[in-house]
C-alpha cells in the first residue's frame, strides 16, 4: 500500500541544514581570517575517550553533559 505525500522532503531538510552549517563555518573562517590568525592555529576542543568509554559518553550526550566533542583514540581497540 503506497503512502500519502506528506509533503515533507528528508533530503533537502538535510541539504538545508548541511548548507546552513557550511555558511556558519565559512564565516567562522573569514572571522578568523580578517584578525590575521592563521588557518592552521584554528583547532577545536576535544575530549579523547578510549572505545571502551564510547557508552558512557553517549550517556553523558544524552544528558547534556558534554562540554567538547568525543574523539576516539583509535589505540585503544587493541587493548581491548
Amino acid at each position: 500500500m503506497a503512502r500519502p505525500s506528506t509533503g515533507w522532503n528528508r533530503s533537502a531538510t538535510n541539504n538545508t541544514r548541511l548548507d546552513s552549517g557550511l555558511k556558519r563555518e565559512g564565516i567562522m573562517i573569514e572571522v578568523w581570517q580578517a584578525a590575521e590568525r592563521p588557518l592552521s592555529a584554528l583547532t577545536a576542543d576535544v575530549e579523547v575517550i578510549p572505545i571502551q568509554k564510547l557508552d558512557e559518553a553517549y550517556e553523558r550526550f544524552l544528558k547534556s553533559d558534554v562540554k567538547y566533542r568525543f574523539s576516539i583514540d583509535m589505540a585503544s581497540l587493541k587493548s581491548e
